[in-house]
């Protein structure tokens, strides 16, 4: 089973039962019905199901996507992408690829809810002025 791994949770996609990321077209690897090997700076996840893809060129990215995918605007996932993709263009052809959640891993899932829990409240603790 081939491989998708992701080196942060952005927005929390991970927990939810449908999620999506942006790779490189690759038509072998993200078709409907595939199933996926999901790792976190490989740490497996689970395995999860391709339902949709939708391939479009990098200039075609709104801010809508991007903030579906990571939780912040355009200019901000693109350059996450250019550290992904050391040549990525404007004509540079990607897949938005939609998963579902077939198979998880409860124990590391539960490890990842409490670190993203309290990294939520150091970083809410930083913003309000308490009284």
């Amino acid at each position: 089973m081939e491989e998708l791994d992701f080196t942060q949770n952005w927005n929390g996609k991970l927990f939810l039962e449908h999620f999506s990321t942006c790779r490189l077209h690759n038509t072998d690897k993200y078709q409907v019905g595939k199933l996926l090997k999901i790792t976190m700076r490989g740490v497996v996840l689970g395995n999860a199901e391709v339902v949709a893809v939708r391939t479009a060129k990098v200039a075609k990215f709104t801010d809508v996507l991007a903030y579906i995918d990571t939780g912040r605007h355009l200019a901000y996932m693109l350059t996450i992408l250019k550290n992904m993709y050391s040549g990525l263009t404007e004509q540079t052809e990607m897949d938005h690829v939609v998963l579902r959640w077939k198979v998880r891993n409860m124990p590391t899932f539960n490890q990842l809810i409490k670190q993203w829990h309290d990294e939520l409240m150091n970083k809410n603790a930083q913003t309000y002025i308490t009284f």
